[in-house]
Order: structure tokens, then sequence, then C-alpha cells
């Protein structure tokens, strides 16, 4: 037979080798269906993330994040949730959700939560649900991480050109004695501490790295040498230690997945070099606080893993039902006497769901990287690691997510994240590349076993 029942063998052999079908046609994906949500995605993310009530003040009085969360969950309803239930990161977070719910009566502080602190939580988990239920195809994919990582990155260049044009700083660390170490933050509008603005550039290196420095064209290539020294200064400026920590296992993982390691390797020594020699004598003495106890910022960093364990005396106290989502801050001081969140992901859940709750959690984040890399693998044995065509960035995408997942399971050791939108950002993000790259093997599998069988003329 002829016609549009069967494609010529050099058709379809040249389709599996350039990536085609990598997904479901948009006719199958029911594409249309779903715009208005995919739509709303996108504005909320803007919105969240620049936090545009906060910079137009005539719209803050009307609550535009709750009005933009209540559309994006109601445009949700109707979209097919076999997306999420049939994969185990979503069956895990929705069963999380349930124990949040369900626990309520049995948990130390139920008002909180009750009458303010479900708010983050959900304005967080929403991005998951948006991101698995409305992204089915390349196009979207690329649209939402365009967005996304560009708001990402007017984050960390609007507070950075504050500081060159006004001297803004936006935070300072005591170091005893009267004196201060400046330190710059997020911008005015923005609610992110200097550490804050550390993760953001740690979220931001993988994926620049790998989608512009990784890409085929020379502009891309020579936009992340120009953006690359001003997130290192930027971090420079904010003095975060963690920071520096995830932007060293970030290079790792940048290095590992590298065709030239030891060039990689050389470079690295050479921009770290840089970087402690353009330090000033209070950021290069905070940053020699990571491994150092000579120096005037010891003292805040053996605090933060001293507190680890005053944490973890206040999670034991309720260890079945915790404290309640998002009342760490409200447990350490009643219980601790501390005036701060929680600054480690790992006790700040323990704490907030208890024992079980924080088991879902980190159930829910093991899974997403678990099934992401089996798929990864299986697609890589099924289809011979093709890296070339319109599929390279999807390839390279797929490396961002495995190094921002190890780097992130570090940072937050000095970190909180249970309500924060980034895992549930990049735990969507794997959720969907990873059912790209089951169906792209799927339909490879199909063609070639049909090649096999001499099928196809």
């Amino acid at each position: 037979m002829t016609g549009t029942l069967y494609r010529s063998k050099a058709i379809v052999e040249s389709e599996l080798h350039q990536g085609k079908n990598h997904l479901v046609p948009d006719s199958v994906s029911h594409r249309d269906s779903g715009r208005f949500s995919y739509a709303m995605l996108l504005v909320y993310t803007v919105s969240f993330l620049l936090h545009i009530p906060e910079r137009i003040p005539a719209i803050a009085v009307i609550r535009p994040d709750l009005i933009l969360l209540g559309l994006l969950a109601f445009s949700l309803i109707g979209a097919d949730w076999t997306r999420v239930t049939s994969t185990k990161p979503g069956k895990l977070l929705l069963l999380l959700c349930a124990w949040i719910i369900l626990t309520v009566p049995f948990v130390e502080w139920p008002g909180s939560v009750i009458r303010d602190n479900w708010k983050p939580f959900l304005k967080a988990i929403i991005f998951f649900f948006a991101i698995v239920l409305t992204i089915d195809n390349k196009r979207r994919l690329a649209i939402f991480l365009g967005v996304f990582l560009g708001c990402q990155l007017f984050r960390v260049i609007e507070p950075l050109y504050l500081h060159v044009t006004q001297g803004y700083w936006g935070s300072a660390a005591h170091l005893g004695g009267g004196e201060f170490l400046d330190r710059l933050s997020g911008a005015p509008a923005d609610i992110i501490n200097p550490n804050g603005l550390g993760f953001v550039i740690v979220i931001l290196l993988p994926f620049l790295h790998m989608l512009l420095f990784g890409a085929s064209s020379r502009m891309w290539k020579a936009a992340y040498i120009f953006l690359f020294p001003l997130l290192l200064y930027a971090l420079a400026l904010s003095g975060s230690r963690s920071g520096l920590i995830g932007v060293v296992f970030v290079f790792v993982g940048i290095t590992y997945y590298s065709r030239h390691r030891s060039l990689m390797t050389l470079l690295a020594v050479v921009i770290f070099s840089g970087f402690v020699l353009q330090l000033n004598e209070g950021q290069r003495d905070r940053f020699a606080s990571i491994v150092s106890t000579d120096t005037n910022n010891a003292a805040t960093a053996q605090g933060r893993i001293r507190g680890w364990g005053q944490e973890l005396s206040v999670g034991m106290k309720n260890p079945v039902f915790g404290y309640g989502i998002a009342t760490s801050k409200e447990a350490l001081f009643n219980v601790n006497r501390s005036g701060q969140v929680s600054h480690n992901l790992y006790m700040e859940a323990l704490i907030e769901l208890g024992a079980p709750g924080a088991v879902l959690f980190f159930w829910f984040l093991g899974t997403s990287f678990y099934s992401f890399k089996r798929s990864a693998e299986t697609y890589d044995s099924n289809e011979n690691g093709i890296k070339t065509g319109e599929l390279g960035w999807v390839f390279q995408l797929r490396h961002a997510i495995t190094i921002s997942f190890l780097a992130w399971f570090v940072f937050h050791l000095a970190q909180y994240g249970l309500t924060e939108y980034h895992w549930y950002v990049l735990c969507g993000l794997a959720v969907v590349v990873g059912d790209m790259d089951k169906k792209f093997s799927k339909h490879s599998a199909v063609n070639r076993t049909s090649l096999e069988n001499g099928k196809l003329n």
C-alpha cells in the first residue's frame, strides 16, 4: 500500500535519527483544550517570580496573586488528570496533600495552618500540577523554560544593576564587635535574602550552561559567556556560602557530562581563582569560613550546623503529626526561642509534617528523580544516545535537570524549601521530560519493528 498509511524506509530512518515523534502529535495530545490553562501558567509564573503586586501597588489591594492562583487552579479542573495520577510522583504528591489536610486536627498549631499557612504551600505545588497537565509538547516546554529562566535571570540582574548604578546592597551580616558585612539581596520589590539570591544563581547555571552554551548557535553561546561572569559576580556580592557550595556541585555535574573533562576541570580552577581574587577582605573571610574556624564568620557557620541538632530536637517533640505546614518558624520560636524559619529542608519537613509526612515528601522528590533517570536511560539505550537535530536541546535539558537535583539536595542542607516553588517546578519538568522520553522510545520501537519486518516501502 502507498499514500498516507505508509512512508518510505528512508523517511522513517531520517525521523528516527533527527528525533521526530518525540511526542504524540498535537492532534492526539489535545493541545487546544489546555491552551487557556497553559497561558495562565505562564502569567502566574511571571507574576509569582517577579512579584508584580509589589511592583504595582495600585493592584496589590485586589490580591492578584490569589486571583491568578484561583484562575489557574480552576482551569485545571477539566484537564486530563491521568497525566498526574498515572505517575508515581503525581500520586505521592496527592498523597502528601491528603496527609496535610487529614492531619490538621492533630498538628500542634492547626489554627496557623487554616488561617494562613496553606497559601504558600498551594502557591508552590500548583506549579507541579500545571506543568504536568499543560506541557505536552516541545514548543510549550521551550516557551515555559524561556519564561521561567528569564524571570530568574531578571531577579539576579536587577539587584546587580542597582548595586552598580546606585550602590544598592539590600542586606548585611553581623560580624560581631559592631561590624557588618554588606550583602547583595534581591531587589526592593523582591523578597529573597542573600542566600535566596545565591540559590537563584544555582538554579540558573546548569540550565543556562546546558541550553545556551550547549546550543549549536554561536549567538546563544555568546549570551552565556556574557552572563556567566555576571552571575558569579552577583554570587560574590551576596556572600552566600551555601550558594557557593551549590555552584561547586553544579560545576562537578557540568564537568561529568562534558566531553572534555580535563579542560573543564582546568577551566573551573581558573574561574575559581578569579572568583577569589575579586573578593574583598570581608567576602573572602565569609567564604573561607566554610572550611576554616579561624575567621570572623566562623561562628555563624558553626551556629548553622549546631542549629540542625536543635531543630531535630524540636521535630522529635511531635514526631508523628508535626506542627503543621509552614510552621517551622513558629515552632522554633516557641520551643527553642529561635526567631528564624528552619534553614534545613530535612529538618523543616520533620518539624512541619512529622516523620510520616517527611517520608512522603522526600519519597516524592526521590521518585521524581529516579523515574526521570530511568526513562532517560531507557531512551538512551533504545536510541543509541541520539543527540542531534531538534532533539538536541531536550537531551541537554535532561542533563540540566539531573545536575539540579543533585546540587539542590546538597544546597538544602542550609536552605528551606517545603513550601517553596522550585522543587515542584523541577519535579514537574522531570515528569514531563521523562514522559517525552518514554513516548519517543515507544514510537521509535514501533517504527523500527516495522522496518525490520519489511512493512514499509
